[in-house]
């Protein structure tokens, strides 16, 4: 089934996580200015059912090229760009989006985020080049993990309480910290 309003985006990213009630959400980004987020709380998403477009976020901005989405401790982060301007934005239900401002962020540029990861208990990671940028607050403020190699990066994940990294600029780049080396760095 395509997810789609009639328009033409390039889906890219596709999670499952829950809605402000508890109940089961699939919510997709895309790189269309048209139709950034879209959500689905059928759990069926072959069903052929309508998706609900997210075309603003609370504040009444326009939603821009998102990338990834992931969901987390009950929170939902969507990260892209547009322009020269890095895009993150939070959710706790999938439904209403808020843009998070990253313009006090130190290291942060005007390049896209790919890559996203909660490790289920408020921390998360977004990759921007070769940075890697954390937070310990669900994804409301965010710092540069300094440690971090600088290999590009594609992909984030946490899983055995490790968090991986994906480097883009050679296949099977690989890197990885454990939670505790990510909560003594990030001051936990």
């Amino acid at each position: 089934t395509e997810v789609t309003d009639g328009d033409s985006p390039i889906n890219r990213w596709i999670a499952y996580g829950k809605d402000g009630s508890g109940g089961a959400l699939w919510v997709v980004v895309t790189d269309n200015s048209s139709m950034e987020i879209m959500h689905d709380a059928n759990n069926d998403v072959t069903d052929g059912s309508n998706w609900t477009q997210v075309t603003n976020d609370t504040a009444g901005n326009s939603l821009e090229k998102l990338w990834a989405v992931e969901w987390g401790n009950d929170v939902w982060i969507g990260v892209g760009i547009t322009g020269a301007s890095e895009e993150v934005y939070r959710s706790t239900d999938g439904a209403a989006w808020a843009r998070i401002d990253l313009s006090g962020v130190s290291g942060i540029a005007g390049t896209q985020i790919y890559g996203v990861g909660s490790d289920g208990a408020g921390n998360w990671m977004f990759g921007q080049g070769a940075k890697i940028f954390a937070s310990t607050d669900d994804g409301s403020s965010w710092a540069e993990m300094t440690s971090y190699p600088g290999t590009a990066v594609a992909d984030i994940g946490f899983t055995n309480g490790t968090w991986v990294v994906l480097g883009a600029a050679s296949p099977g780049n690989i890197n990885t910290v454990t939670a505790a080396a990510f909560a003594t760095e990030m001051g936990g």
